[in-house]
């Protein structure tokens, strides 16, 4: 009876480090949220700047693909037609009037580089020092909660759903293992012992599994009341039911990127693109008088012309999707979030599959606490 004692003893031990570790996360991102006051005045979606209601909505990631984006349209990048790299137009320090730090970021990691690739980009904007001024200017409304301490529970909470999922596992390996020696072979205090352990590990940290998704797992939110009434109506102004033919200025094209995401944008592009009977090599530009218009790419061009940097041109909804097409790197920065469902995890997730918004370490480890992050479409 000792041997199989020993075994349990040690699930135990094992299977509560991450058990303790998520309950007491998930307890303190409860009381954070809840300790934020509501704002005297509830802000509207025109009232954010659209990297500010991009981490709302998708955290750090969304914020990465809204900067891409607009350097795109900005014609401060160019995108080369093979291999999917972009290069960068003028030179490498940011200008004075890029005062985004998210962009100026981005812009600086073209120094002695020949070219990024979107995700290259997406993921260095989430390690930009500007993600945290974006958390701070979304806290002072009172939309999101964001603190230092925050921050380390969002990275114990991060670190306990991932030692608790890979623990899972292994209990259940050697459930298993001890379930079919104990039927080959002859049973004993070892085999006894190796079930007694991998049965405890399954059930603790399966519990440990299951709060940490019904926290939000890698999407977890620390919206606050105002920020998810802010998120609802967000998704109404931006709402793709009513946009087809609209023209919109480039402040406008970035809100709905806010709010929407490349991937899904990207793949209306690359539907329309189809249609239309243009290729994977055709180039999209921006003419003299600020209009986008659809051309052909000659067989010996090497590089996509981007949209002229002019403020003030207009685009309409499926140039939009077609210029997103051209910055996504296939897969879905996943739309807007389902209301208040998660929020602000970028640590966790691909760059375009639903899970982009805030993870673990602060702005430095990939956005810190708050937005969203980018739910399914």
């Amino acid at each position: 009876m000792l041997i199989p004692l020993l075994g349990a003893l040690l699930g135990l031990a094992i299977g509560l480090f991450p058990l303790v570790k998520v309950f007491n996360a998930n307890r303190v991102i409860g009381a954070s949220v809840s300790a934020v006051p509501a704002p005297s005045r509830q802000p509207r979606p025109e009232e954010l700047t659209p990297t500010e209601l991009a981490y709302l909505v998708g955290g750090a990631t969304r914020v990465g693909e809204v900067v891409l984006l607009d350097l795109f349209l900005t014609g401060r990048i160019r995108r080369q037609t093979r291999g999917g790299f972009f290069t960068l137009v003028g030179p490498s320090n940011a200008y004075v009037t890029e005062k985004d730090q998210v962009r100026r970021d981005i812009v600086k990691a073209f120094k002695d580089r020949t070219g990024l690739t979107a995700r290259g980009m997406i993921r260095m904007a989430t390690f930009s020092r500007g993600i945290d001024r974006v958390q701070q200017r979304l806290a002072e409304r009172r939309l999101i909660a964001h603190s230092g301490e925050l921050t380390k529970t969002l990275a114990d909470f991060h670190d306990g759903g991932w030692i608790s999922q890979r623990l899972s596992f292994v209990g259940s390996g050697l459930l298993l293992a001890g379930l079919v020696l104990m039927t080959a072979y002859e049973q004993n205090g070892w085999t006894v012992a190796l079930t007694v352990l991998g049965g405890i590990l399954s059930v603790l940290n399966g519990f440990s599994f299951a709060l940490y998704l019904g926290r939000g797992g890698r999407n977890v939110s620390t919206r606050t009341p105002s920020g998810r009434e802010l998120l609802l109506e967000a998704e109404r102004t931006y709402s793709v039911d009513d946009v087809e033919g609209r023209s919109m200025v480039r402040e406008e094209a970035l809100g709905y990127t806010a709010v929407i995401g490349l991937g899904r944008m990207g793949r209306e592009g690359a539907g329309r693109r189809g249609r239309d009977g243009s290729g994977e090599d055709a180039v999209r530009v921006v003419t003299d008088s600020g209009s986008a218009q659809l051309v052909g790419e000659s067989s010996g061009g090497f590089a996509e012309r981007t949209p002229e940097p002019r403020e003030g041109f207009e685009l309409d909804w499926g140039d939009l999707c077609e210029f997103a097409d051209l910055c996504s790197v296939g897969g879905d920065s996943g739309g807007s979030a389902p209301s208040g469902s998660h929020g602000g995890s970028s640590g966790g997730g691909g760059l375009f599959d639903g899970g982009s918004g805030d993870g673990s370490g602060g702005s430095g480890g990939g956005g810190g606490d708050g937005g969203g992050g980018g739910g399914g479409d």
